[in-house]
């Protein structure tokens, strides 16, 4: 009779399209991870240049990477949906396809939701990166339960691609929202999951964040602020959730916002986001 081989602990799950010139930097970063006990499923979403072939060439490398292919457009939220129903692992660890993970993000996250049985969802630190990964800004993140949720409806808690969650808590959650096209699939999700447990972010730098002109949160910001006030009317419609003022006034002055180019609108979150942090230390393990 041949044994069935243990499901891994971690799916990290990796969303790719036409991302050729980055993937291999990313990949090569999880294959780095100290903590080695994990499948990393690469989730191909109709990529038009030779991402799948890139991606194929590491299945053969190396038995934990996964390819998924899909022929036809998924969208960002399509192909998120689609990796969490293919994911075999306990936790599954978000990482985009032009970002870089540090060596011991896995083994921290892993350790903290094994310690911590009422946490669905762990974040951490991160660092801004221009388009060659050099560090501009420092972001970070609320590190509590209930600093976290108070701030929820204000602004995204977590860096999603550094976001690890516990596999049946996000099913259980209803997953990703195929619906969501434009963005903001992430932060429906955790309106949700703030309904199945606890959140928790580290305090430590766990991934280097690329930006250039030609990432999709660039590339679409309006399309993604307007799809982030939708989820937040959603929040309240669908979900429960009731704001107070001052979440409210932060909705109104994100609407003003939208008036500004997406590069500066882009920066002056990423900077509101750092001045915000080097304040909050009553919430720092």
């Amino acid at each position: 009779m041949i044994a069935t081989p243990e499901p891994p602990r971690v799916t990290v799950l990796m969303r790719a399209r036409n991302a050729v010139a980055t993937l291999p930097v990313a990949l090569d970063s999880m294959l780095a991870q100290t903590f080695e006990d994990f499948e990393l499923l690469v989730v191909d979403d109709a990529s038009t240049d030779t991402t799948p072939d890139v991606a194929l060439t590491y299945t053969q490398r190396d038995h934990r990477v996964r390819l998924v292919r899909s022929k036809m457009r998924l969208g960002v939220s399509g192909a998120a949906k689609l990796g969490l129903r293919e994911a075999r692992g306990e936790y599954v660890a978000i990482m985009d396809a032009d970002d870089w993970s540090l060596p011991d993000r896995l083994a921290r996250q892993v350790a903290f939701l094994d310690e911590n049985p009422a946490v669905v969802i762990c974040g951490g630190a991160i660092e801004v990166c221009d388009s060659e990964l050099h560090p501009v800004l420092p972001r970070r993140y609320h590190l509590d339960d209930a600093t976290i949720r108070a701030h929820l409806f204000r602004y995204s808690p977590f860096a999603h691609p550094a976001v690890m969650v516990r596999t049946e808590a996000a099913r259980q959650a209803g997953g990703y929202r195929a619906d969501l096209e434009r963005g903001a699939e992430d932060y429906d999700l955790y309106f949700r999951l703030g309904r199945v447990g606890a959140f928790a972010n580290l305090p430590e730098t766990l991934l280097r964040l690329r930006t250039s002109p030609d990432s999709f949160s660039r590339r679409h910001a309006h399309a993604v602020e307007l799809a982030t006030l939708a989820v937040r009317w959603r929040a309240m419609r669908e979900y429960g959730y009731r704001p107070g003022l001052l979440d409210v006034a932060y909705s109104l002055g994100q609407l003003a916002t939208m008036l500004m180019p997406p590069a500066w609108r882009f920066w002056a979150f990423a900077w509101l986001r750092s001045r915000t942090a080097v304040r909050d230390t009553s919430n720092v393990r």
